[in-house]
């Protein structure tokens, strides 16, 4: 039987009025003999039986902390003679009354009882403590508890020393003496409780708080910078790392600076290279440093742009001239990165175009001697710089030998 919980009258199975309707009989029988044995988390009453045939069962009272009785179970067999009520607090004085009652709806004068308390709880774990400085975790360890009773252990956490303790934990083994707690966040404080637990389910006390961090993550890395005249490459460079457990950095990209960042590269040295096919591309970086431990910084804020050189702005041509049965070509450069030329020829050879294509020309000037009658010739020139980056082509010409000199 539990004494947690009150139950319902259950006399409808025996005709009985409920107990509104019971009345007060003194000269019933009372129990007799009311006897109270308490451990930490029961109470046993025991009485002499009744050697009534009136009587038809039992009905049991608890005092509550303010000595206000309460029923707490109702026995339906008049030869039973003990009840236990369970779920107690440890270290409590209990006080009962017990009256029987017969099946027209009489009850006893009720014999009284204050039960020996109950026993105090268990002494807490002799010795908890908590280790900081682990990547990921905190790691709590502990000696068993010295009681037999004590089956199981309860771990209880808090983000404040003072604030509520929430059960995270329970090991089951008795001879476990270590928990590691890895739902902690990097350099974080927690704060630990430990309880043993009893085979019947009572906690012992608890230990001291006790409290610890997990490694921190690796800081910031600073002075990231990248590189915006480079040819086909961006070059991004950082303040080298003073942690002492530092391992390798990670460069992580992105062509859109609110876009996502993949990883592109891992090393060692505080600088890396970014070859790129694109001339004028833009690219955005960030770079992180990850120690011996597995545990990453966290990325900059914001991002660092880096660029390869842009291209070499296109060359204009000045004009296109028939003279002596020739085309004479004239241009400049508008970019002063400009070192040589790529002239293009186009025109019809029958049923296809034909291009020609002059490359590395230094002059300004070309005469194309090479030109019939009635064909149409177009010219564009496109400039070259030192890196060999190649313009966007210049406007183009078009000139015939039926053309009037412009």
């Amino acid at each position: 039987m539990s004494g947690c919980s009150t139950r319902s009258i259950g006399l409808k199975g025996f005709g009985l009025p409920s107990f509104g309707q019971l009345k007060l009989d003194r000269t019933l029988p009372s129990p007799a003999g009311l006897k109270a044995v308490s451990s930490m988390t029961e109470v046993a009453l025991e009485w002499k039986p009744i050697k009534s045939r009136e009587i038809a069962g039992f009905r049991i009272f608890r005092a509550n902390e303010k000595g206000h009785f309460k029923l707490i179970e109702t026995i339906n067999d008049p030869y039973t003679t003990h009840f236990t009520d369970t779920g107690l607090k440890p270290n409590r004085r209990y006080i009962y009354k017990v009256s029987a009652f017969t099946e027209d709806g009489r009850v006893s004068l009720p014999a009284t009882i204050t039960a020996p308390p109950t026993k105090q709880r268990l002494q807490a774990v002799p010795y908890f403590t908590a280790i900081s400085g682990l990547p990921g975790r905190i790691k709590l360890i502990w000696r068993f508890h010295p009681d037999p009773k004590v089956t199981s252990y309860v771990v209880a956490r808090s983000d404040r020393p003072n604030g509520t303790f929430n059960i995270i934990e329970t090991i089951k083994n008795r001879l476990s003496v270590e928990y590691i707690d890895k739902d902690v966040r990097p350099g974080k404080r927690y704060y630990y409780k430990l309880f043993g637990k009893t085979f019947d389910g009572v906690y012992t006390m608890p230990t001291p708080v006790v409290d610890a961090a997990s490694k921190p993550l690796p800081p910031m890395i600073n002075g990231v910078k990248a590189t915006t005249n480079l040819p086909k490459r961006i070059e991004i460079i950082w303040k080298a790392s003073t942690d002492p457990d530092f391992d390798f950095y990670q460069v992580y990209s992105s062509p859109f600076a609110d876009g996502i960042y993949t990883l592109l590269a891992k090393t060692r040295a505080n600088h890396y290279i970014d070859a790129i096919k694109e001339d004028g591309y833009k690219r955005y970086y960030k770079v992180t440093q990850v120690d011996k431990a597995g545990l990453e910084s966290p990325k900059q804020p914001k991002p660092t742009i880096g660029m390869t050189l842009g291209a070499v702005r296109p060359p204009v041509i000045d004009s296109a001239l028939i003279k002596n049965n020739a085309i004479l070509l004239r241009w400049h450069a508008t970019d002063p990165r400009t070192k040589r030329f790529i002239l293009v020829k186009k025109f019809w050879d029958k049923w296809r175009i034909k291009k020609l294509k002059i490359t590395d020309y230094k002059g300004t000037t070309y005469t194309d001697k090479k030109i019939r009658p009635n064909v149409t010739y177009t010219y564009y020139v496109r400039a070259v710089d030192e890196n060999g980056i190649v313009s966007a082509p210049s406007k183009e010409v078009t000139v015939s030998l039926n053309t009037s000199e412009k």
